[in-house]
């Protein structure tokens, strides 16, 4: 034991002084240029370390609690060669024949830039055209588009408290050679591949003092392939995931994760889920209680969230990065702050969060923990949509209004 204990003091004092010596050697550098990485692909500044690989698919709980609630990526190895659609979706004879009419969004260009050309075609065009061109499909599958039939769920989101969340499936399809700028998503994301391989290199959300992101705050303007430190040195300091993905991989990438994506130059064809990042999850009787074994769920299986649900999910994000349990004061904080640039007028008030702190604290000893807030009566946290402008986001009616026009163009 003593041994262990010192063996552990050592390597802490050292890995101390590993920080410490790269802070100061960032201050003194007097040429940038020479830091590690300048002009090599993003990730080249340090050995990048190895995300967790499992083989055995978790149920819902074990995956909430292992890997979503500590923010900690992994990769589901073979998760998607078990869903019904793997071997049709590789195949663009069976995608031609059975999807050909369906009208889809195309970006040109493969090097992601955020400002690119699109066009929209039906899939048939794409699909004639796409290996000769730099067309990337991305493209929502939602009902009623028709593959939405052939979307499918791994185990580890199979319980309805979690895959009601989900708000939108998305399709990347095309020759290979895609790269992605460096961003962050502010929901949770399992992306399946169905053929080729992606490379990802991926950052801890904490390390937002290193990665400058433009003013909306979702991406960086760093040159991927060639990262110049002299207009971003702290990226010298950024330590680094790396996860290789092939065709029948599912990779779980945290809320707001940093991460760059590279395709293979071949055919590559990905699914993605995107859910409402939660605290903590919801009626987790519900999931102990599933007695489904199976190892994938169709997406038409899944009962979605109610919009007050999905508003609660979006009112809660600020206290990502908290401790709990929660008093009121930081209750009162928390929302202030991260609710702040929607300009809060004179109804927010420290009275009206401690009225629905109050409501929320069961007990009445002064303090609320994450499950209070994502198990407490909806009723209970109303008073604070209006004020939050949450109250007028409809995402019933956006949903119909997306379903509407994809039925028109279907």
């Amino acid at each position: 034991m003593d041994f262990k204990i010192s063996h552990l003091a050592l390597l802490v004092t050292l890995f101390g002084n590993v920080l410490s010596y790269e802070r100061s050697t960032l201050d003194e550098v007097d040429d940038l240029a020479k830091l590690p990485g300048h002009l090599k692909p993003l990730g080249s500044n340090m050995e990048a370390m190895q995300i967790d690989i499992v083989d055995v698919l978790p149920d819902t709980l074990e995956f909430f609690d292992k890997f979503v609630k500590p923010s900690r990526p992994v990769l589901f190895r073979g998760a998607a060669k078990l869903m019904p659609s793997f071997e049709n979706w590789r195949q663009d004879s069976y995608l031609k024949k059975n999807y050909g009419k369906w009208k889809v969004d195309i970006e040109v260009g493969k090097k992601e830039t955020r400002s690119g050309d699109m066009l929209t075609s039906s899939f048939d065009y794409f699909i004639d055209h796409y290996q000769k061109s730099d067309y990337y499909l991305v493209s929502d599958m939602m009902h009623p588009n028709p593959l939405a039939k052939e979307v499918f769920i791994p185990k580890p989101l199979m319980c309805n408290e979690l895959a009601g969340s989900i708000f939108t499936n998305v399709l990347w399809f095309s020759s290979g050679g895609t790269k992605s700028v460096l961003h962050t998503d502010s929901s949770e994301n399992v992306n399946c591949l169905f053929d080729g391989w992606k490379e990802l290199y991926m950052a801890h959300k904490k390390h937002t003092d290193l990665i400058e992101l433009l003013e909306d705050g979702s991406y960086s303007e760093v040159d991927v392939d060639r990262v110049d430190m002299t207009k971003f040195p702290q990226l010298a300091r950024v330590p680094w995931y790396y996860a290789k993905m092939e065709a029948g991989d599912c990779l779980y990438i945290p809320f707001k994760w940093f991460h760059h994506v590279k395709s293979s130059n071949t055919r590559n064809l990905a699914v993605n889920v995107w859910w409402y990042h939660m605290l903590d999850l919801p009626r987790r009787k519900n999931c102990e209680q599933d007695e489904d074994t199976s190892q994938y769920k169709s997406m038409y299986d899944v009962t979605p969230h109610t919009d007050d649900e999905k508003k609660r999910s979006i009112l809660l994000d600020v206290f990502d990065n908290e401790d709990e349990p929660v008093s009121s004061d930081r209750f009162y904080d928390c929302l202030f702050r991260g609710h702040f640039e929607q300009h809060l007028g004179e109804n927010f008030t420290k009275s009206l969060t401690d009225s629905v702190f109050n409501s929320v604290d069961e007990y009445g000893d002064g303090l609320i923990s994450f499950s209070d807030l994502v198990e407490t009566n909806l009723s209970n946290l109303r008073p604070l949509y209006h004020i939050l402008d949450l109250q007028a986001m409809d995402l019933t009616s956006e949903y119909e209004e997306i379903v509407h026009q994809a039925k028109e163009e279907l």
